[in-house]
């Protein structure tokens, strides 16, 4: 699906294990800019995910996680994936951290869910 262009986010939910609300929210929304041009590079930048893996919080140990792909209309279907839809993110800010991953021209702009202050 990154091949032909399809994949259009990634998401991480961390959600309760008895309610099944969400507790956190991990997207990385991919960005496509090919380059057939030198040997390209790749990057992530680190320091900022750690900073804010940290200052999002720790989820608690008993919490389960769901990974979830969101893909652009026309993907070819993959055996054993099914559809799914997102938990909800009312009461939840989403902060976005910009580009954090980038090799050959695709990159992700990663963003995360938080419980909104009141």
């Amino acid at each position: 699906m990154i091949a032909s262009g399809h994949l259009e986010r990634v998401s991480l939910e961390i959600f309760h294990p008895l309610t099944g609300s969400l507790i956190f929210r991990w997207d990385m929304d991919v960005v496509y800019g090919w380059s057939t041009s030198g040997d390209g590079s790749f990057w992530t930048d680190t320091d900022q995910l750690k900073y804010h893996i940290r200052k999002a919080g720790m989820a608690p140990s008993d919490a389960k996680y769901s990974l979830l792909m969101k893909n652009r209309p026309g993907y070819a279907q993959v055996s054993g994936w099914g559809s799914t839809e997102y938990r909800s993110t009312d009461g939840m800010t989403r902060q976005s951290l910009g580009l954090t991953i980038e090799h050959y021209g695709l990159g992700a702009g990663t963003a995360y869910w938080r419980r909104s202050s009141c």
